[in-house]
């Protein structure tokens, strides 16, 4: 039987400093035992992918707003389950 793949979970994260916030991002995943799969460097903008565990999606938050300002609504990742994809995209802030 083939699983069901669930698409990636997008977030958005507005920062002073782009280069600064990925390494924090990637160290974030790291500490709540996820990976980064992915780095792709575009002007004006970076996007991380990573691996983790849905269940750790609050504290992965936490870390993310202190880093920058978060853009999502997540209501709706309350119903997935096990490991995810997140696409992570690392945008100037207009402050």
């Amino acid at each position: 039987m083939v699983g069901k793949r669930q698409r990636s979970i997008p977030l958005t994260i507005k920062v002073k400093d782009i280069d600064a916030a990925s390494e924090k991002i990637e160290i974030a995943f790291k500490q709540l035992g996820g990976e980064t799969i992915g780095i792709e460097s575009l002007e004006r903008k970076r996007v991380v992918a990573a691996k983790l565990d849905v269940n750790k999606l609050e504290q992965l938050l936490l870390r993310l707003s202190s880093i920058g300002e978060v853009g999502e609504n997540i209501e709706d990742l309350k119903v997935r389950e096990g490991i995810v994809e997140f696409v992570v995209e690392i945008l100037p802030s207009d402050r």
